[in-house]
C-alpha cells in the first residue's frame, strides 16, 4: 500500500472518528444525530409542547429539514395518551420528560382558554432522571392532574372526583323529602374540573373536609324548634363536641342527644 493510500485511510478514520462524536455526548444514546434542529408542538387544549410536530417540513422522528443546526440531537419518543411524544429532552437528550395535563392556571391561549397542555399540569416539578412528577401539596395522580383530598380523608371516608359525588347524590333517594329539585337529574360530567377536583365522602357519624370531625347524636327539638331533620346536631339544644362527637346540652336540657327538656323547667 503506498503512502498516499495510507494517508487517505487515516484521513477517513479521522472523519468517521469524528462523525461518532458530532452530536453532544453523542445524544446519551437516547437521540438520533442530524443536522437539523429538533421540533416542538405549539402546546394547545389537546396538544403538549413535547408531541412531535407533523406535516410540512417536519420529519418522522421530530426535526425539521427546513430549519439547518448542525451537530444536532433529535430525541428519541414514547406514546401517551395515545399521543407520540417526546421521551428526553435537553441538548444531549439527557433528560426525560414527564407526564403533562390540562394546565390548573396557564396563562389565556386562542379563545381565552387557559387549558393548554402542560408538563404534570403545571403543578408539580419533573423530575429529569426518572421522568416522574413531584407533585405540589394538594395534587396527585399522573402529571398531577387531580387534586388530593385532604388528609386523606381521615381514614373515615372515601375520595372521589366531583362526577362521583354528583353520580352518588343523584342515586340517592334519601334526598327527596330535603329537596323539591330533581336530584335524580344532577349530572356533573362535562365541566373541565369533573374528573380532577376531588372531595372526600365521609362514612357515617363523620363530617368536615376531611372527615376529621366526629358527628354528634341528635333528634326531635323537644320546644319543637329545628332539630335533626333541619340539620341541626344535639337536636338544636346543645354543642357538639366533634372531638368525642358528644353534646353538651343547655342548661335546661338533658339526654345523649339534649332531646329531654329537664322537668325542674318545665
Amino acid at each position: 500500500m503506498t503512502s498516499k493510500a495510507i494517508a487517505l485511510l487515516a484521513m477517513v478514520a479521522v472523519l468517521l472518528g469524528g462523525a461518532n462524536a458530532e452530536c453532544p455526548n453523542q445524544c446519551s444514546g437516547h437521540g438520533r444525530c442530524s443536522n437539523n434542529a429538533m421540533s416542538f408542538s405549539t402546546a394547545t387544549s389537546t396538544v403538549p409542547r413535547i408531541q412531535l410536530p407533523t406535516g410540512g417540513t417536519y420529519s418522522q422522528y421530530g426535526w425539521d429539514t427546513a430549519n439547518v443546526k448542525k451537530d444536532s440531537c433529535t430525541c428519541f419518543t414514547r406514546l401517551e395518551e395515545g399521543n407520540t411524544v417526546y421521551a428526553w429532552q435537553g441538548a444531549d437528550c439527557s433528560e426525560r420528560t414527564c407526564p403533562y395535563g390540562k394546565s390548573w392556571d396557564a396563562a389565556p391561549h386562542a379563545n381565552d382558554a387557559h387549558d393548554i397542555q402542560a408538563e404534570c399540569s403545571g403543578r408539580g416539578l419533573c423530575d429529569r432522571n426518572t421522568g416522574t412528577c413531584e407533585c405540589f401539596p394538594g395534587y396527585e395522580g399522573k402529571g398531577c392532574r387531580r387534586m388530593s383530598c385532604p388528609n386523606d380523608c381521615s381514614g373515615h371516608g372515601r375520595c372521589k372526583t366531583l362526577h362521583e359525588i354528583a353520580k352518588l347524590r343523584s342515586e340517592n333517594t334519601n334526598w327527596s323529602p330535603f329537596t323539591e329539585f330533581d336530584y335524580a337529574s344532577v349530572v356533573y360530567d362535562s365541566a373541565w374540573d369533573a374528573h380532577k377536583v376531588q372531595g372526600c365522602e365521609c362514612d357515617e357519624g363523620f363530617k368536615g373536609a376531611d372527615c376529621s370531625l366526629v358527628e354528634c347524636p341528635s333528634g326531635t327539638d323537644p320546644m319543637g324548634g329545628p332539630g335533626a331533620t333541619s340539620g341541626r346536631e344535639c337536636s338544636g339544644r346543645g354543642i357538639c363536641d366533634y372531638g368525642s362527637g358528644v353534646c353538651s346540652c343547655f342548661e335546661t336540657y338533658g339526654g345523649d342527644k339534649c332531646e329531654i327538656q329537664k322537668q325542674s323547667y318545665l
